[in-house]
């Protein structure tokens, strides 16, 4: 993270990441590498190796959000979307939701 980036608790289990001066493609592009970072950690227990993952969603203040509730509403939707399998990540835009498949590329999913 940089230095002028944010991190803090959000909920139970989530955690909001404010990455000021960032469009959205680019915050994408750093949920894939966060999520490939945290991939790559390897806890043993018992001789066995426990997978870690993360689900991430990613969304920006647009100039067309009349409230908060706007942003709040497309980040809770690409949560919600990126909970459905380990590892992925989700950005959620006016349009509707993206998945980040890697870094610089994504796939476009139909709003809902």
């Amino acid at each position: 993270m940089r230095n002028k980036d944010y991190i803090a608790r959000y909920g139970n289990d989530e955690f909001i990441i404010l990455l000021p001066e960032t469009e959205d493609k680019e915050a994408c592009e750093a949920g894939t590498y966060l999520m490939e970072l945290v991939k790559k950690i390897k806890i043993t227990y018992k001789n066995k190796v426990i997978p870690i993952t993360i689900s991430i969603a990613v969304t920006q203040s647009y100039s067309t959000d009349k409230h908060l509730s706007a942003l709040n509403d497309r980040l809770h939707k690409a949560m919600f979307e990126a909970k459905k399998g380990a590892g992925q990540v989700f950005c959620g835009k006016p349009s509707g939701l993206i998945k980040a498949t890697g870094k610089k590329t994504m796939t476009k999913k139909s709003k809902e």
